[in-house]
């Protein structure tokens, strides 16, 4: 995998740079140890930060943090800025597990409080938004390329406006249809991949870079269950699959299913099934054994 180092997309004494891509071809997954902001300018595709796809278009935003792993897919053409930060130029309390919200919130709004914001990975800007935002990042990429004297005052200023318009959207909640099915498909989606792994809410939430408060309402909200309420009754149903499907031991499916410990599997099933694994397979085979004799 490709590591990219500050010293290939930064000039000297640089805090921030930008560049516009265009491209029609799969970027492979890569990383780096500065911040980048991605501003979707025209076409369509797939992004993926950290294991988690997402739909892109036109005012799509994305933001992958220093050591995130991240690639994109276009589907046909694709035009994009990407906008390169140094964590430094925020502060130097800002390590590799930063957020970009962690990082802007530590340097320029002390006077928020975090729990007012969503910090997602992925927003989408509408109308007018995607034209305003367009209008600052175009502005500042000119400023960069032109590189007339006091540029890097200029694009710092415009990189604080930019900021400032996403934290704006990181404070309101997942309004549209389009953005509440973009959640519940890119998270139940990584949840469905890797139900038997073991997975916690903070863990996720960290992963798709929202605050884990804001993450449990909304997962609540989508499913109606807790993120481990769903988890737990993914492992029940594929356990039921297999007790019916395959030859295995109830202990050889209650591991491949993501608990280790039987004893917990045992616990969970019959509480979910009203019966132990065991009966639940006898019962299975009756039923078989009775249509056989009816057929």
């Amino acid at each position: 995998m490709r590591v990219y180092g500050s010293d290939e997309l930064f000039n000297t004494n640089e805090y921030v740079s930008i560049i516009l891509q265009k491209a029609n071809y799969h970027i492979e997954p890569h990383k780096h140890n500065f911040i980048e902001i991605i501003f979707i300018k025209s076409g369509k595709g797939i992004h993926c930060i950290n294991g988690v796809n997402y739909s892109i278009n036109r005012g799509s935003l994305l933001i992958a943090n220093n050591e995130s792993i991240h690639s994109i897919t276009p589907d046909g053409d694709m035009e994009y800025y990407n906008i390169f930060v140094k964590p430094e130029y925020f502060s130097n309390e800002i390590n590799d597990n930063s957020s970009l919200l962690d990082t802007v919130f530590i340097a320029l709004y002390e006077e928020f409080t975090i729990n007012e914001f969503t910090d997602r990975s992925f927003i989408e800007f509408k109308k007018e938004e995607i034209q305003i935002l367009e209008n600052y990042i175009s502005a500042m990429h000119r400023e960069y390329i032109e590189k007339k004297p006091g540029y890097e005052k200029i694009t710092e200023s415009l990189l604080n406006i930019i900021l400032t318009h996403i934290m704006r959207k990181m404070m309101i909640p997942l309004e549209t249809e389009s953005e509440k099915k973009q959640f519940s498909k890119d998270i139940l989606g990584y949840i469905e991949k890797n139900y038997n792994k073991k997975i916690t809410a903070k863990e996720l939430a960290e992963k798709c870079f929202y605050n884990p408060s804001y993450f449990s309402r909304i997962f609540k909200e989508f499913t109606g269950k807790t993120m481990l309420e769903y988890i737990q009754e993914l492992r029940i149903k594929n356990s039921c699959v297999l007790l019916e499907s395959s030859n295995k031991t109830i202990d050889e499916i209650s591991a491949e299913v993501g608990y280790n410990n039987s004893t917990r599997f045992y616990e969970i099933f019959k509480r979910t099934m009203g019966m132990t694994p065991q009966k639940y397979r006898e019962e299975l085979l009756k039923g078989k054994l009775i249509n056989d004799i009816e057929n």
